[in-house]
């Protein structure tokens, strides 16, 4: 039978209309605000209803994606109002540009990176805190296993056991709640700013596939600039102690592949994407410039605590790993598979 060919372009377009409308809306995962709240409320009784539910509206993705839009205009002259934003659940701890010229382009930022993300600097803030507190250290080691096995790398999202128990992890420490929250922030908006970067890109007439290496430097140089800009300007929500942030997102994403590696038994490629080092020198070469006046000694101190817990993490992880401690996760996620396992929580 022979095909004609305005119907193969309509199927391919159809193809790609429903690929678009996958990535735009993906898995639909609602906010419960006020549970949230009233669960926040149980561990810092100090912050009102009405208080956490203000922020929740004023202070969230959205509106820092659209301060990351106003930034963009300011610094570089690119209106980017037609761009889109997504944050919904679909499974994956990523962000990404979606910039297809037939359909509007959008930013997605993975509801599970944002859940992951936070719930990371929680536990690593504090077992930073509690090193010697040996009790305290292993319920942040083990939390960080679920937060990497179950979250990061099988996609769930955290459920109301494992959100009671970062906020037991967190203890009502309210010094290790203003950390977490600054350095969120500065994470979240170097995500979403990288993304814009690449959008930015392209209204240069650069082409991503030419050179993914220097399309990645380029987002990621922009992207920071964005952050310093913001830190120097006093944002509300960025403190200067948080200005090595982003490269802690760079972190817990090498560390993610650390683990995948370590839990699979296998090596993970890089992509043709330049290598995490490579990415964290030149946001260390960019901080050096002198446009940029920042105090860095917090900020130093808190990256330096920061690396060491991840280094211990690791050095636990393997050790366990060897003597055979980790087996019982790798049994769990077989036993999903095969159906013979019961899921989290119940």
């Amino acid at each position: 039978m022979k095909i004609d060919g305005n119907d193969e372009v309509a199927k391919m377009l159809k193809q790609r209309e429903e690929e678009y409308l996958h990535h735009r809306y993906g898995y639909n995962s609602p906010k419960d605000v006020p549970k949230a709240v009233n669960m926040l409320r149980n561990f810092f009784p100090g912050y009102s209803e009405t208080e956490l539910v203000e922020r929740s509206t004023t202070t969230n993705l959205k509106t820092l994606y659209d301060k990351v839009i106003d930034c963009f205009h300011r610094e570089y002259g690119v209106p980017c109002d037609t761009l889109l934003f997504n944050n919904l659940f679909q499974k994956n701890v990523v962000c990404y540009l979606y910039n297809d010229e037939d359909f509007p382009a959008f930013v997605h930022v993975d509801e599970l990176l944002e859940s992951s993300i936070l719930m990371f600097l929680v536990t690593v803030f504090k077992w930073s805190k509690e090193l010697g507190d040996a009790a305290k250290c292993g319920k942040c080691f083990s939390f960080l296993m679920f937060l990497f096995n179950e979250m990061a790398i099988e996609g769930e999202l955290p459920d109301e056991n494992a959100k009671k128990e970062m906020l037991l992890i967190l203890d009502g420490d309210e010094q290790i709640l203003r950390l977490v929250e600054a350095c969120y922030w500065a994470i979240m908006m170097f995500c979403i700013a990288h993304e814009v970067g690449h959008y930015y890109y392209s209204r240069l007439g650069k082409k991503y596939s030419d050179d993914i290496v220097q399309a990645e430097l380029f987002a990621d140089g922009v992207a920071y600039h964005i952050v310093l800009r913001c830190i120097m300007n006093n944002d509300i929500l960025l403190d200067e102690y948080a200005y090595l942030a982003p490269l802690m997102s760079l972190d817990f994403l090498d560390l993610y592949v650390y683990m995948y590696s370590l839990l699979h038994g296998v090596k993970c490629s890089n992509g043709g994407y330049p290598s995490i080092e490579e990415r964290k020198e030149q946001l260390l070469s960019i901080v050096d410039k002198d446009i940029y006046q920042l105090n860095t000694e917090q900020g130093n101190a808190l990256y330096t605590s920061f690396l060491d817990v991840l280094d211990e993490f690791k050095k636990q992880a393997s050790e366990k790993m060897e003597q055979g401690y980790l087996d019982c996760i790798l049994k769990n996620e077989k036993d999903k598979e095969t159906g013979d396992g019961q899921a989290r929580g119940n």
